[in-house]
């Protein structure tokens, strides 16, 4: 790209790769950086992973088994929530 070409953009979408993030940094300072869809999320599904595994080795035998499923229930919409899926995530967020 030309210099005034870099100079007009106002944003760039792209994915979370540190090398893409430095680049754009270095090379147009003012472009405000806009990530996609689906490597924010794939980051939060990591972070969830994490977060309840560890919460699940520091738990004690009995709430071993209200982390079992817990994946999904987090991540699902609270209105879609089934009766017993309720009770779950409600003993879940108790533990916290």
């Amino acid at each position: 790209m030309t210099k005034d070409q870099i100079q007009a953009l106002e944003s760039i979408a792209m994915d979370m790769w540190d090398p893409y993030i430095k680049a754009v940094q270095e090379e147009a300072p003012h472009v405000k950086i806009v990530f996609d869809l689906f490597h924010v999320v794939a980051a939060f599904g990591r972070v969830i992973d994490k977060v309840r595994l560890d919460e699940y080795e520091k738990a004690s035998r009995k709430n071993k088994d209200v982390f079992r499923g817990a994946k999904y229930l987090l991540l699902k919409n609270r209105p879609r929530l089934k009766t017993d899926e309720k009770a779950h995530l409600a003993e879940l967020l108790n533990l916290n």
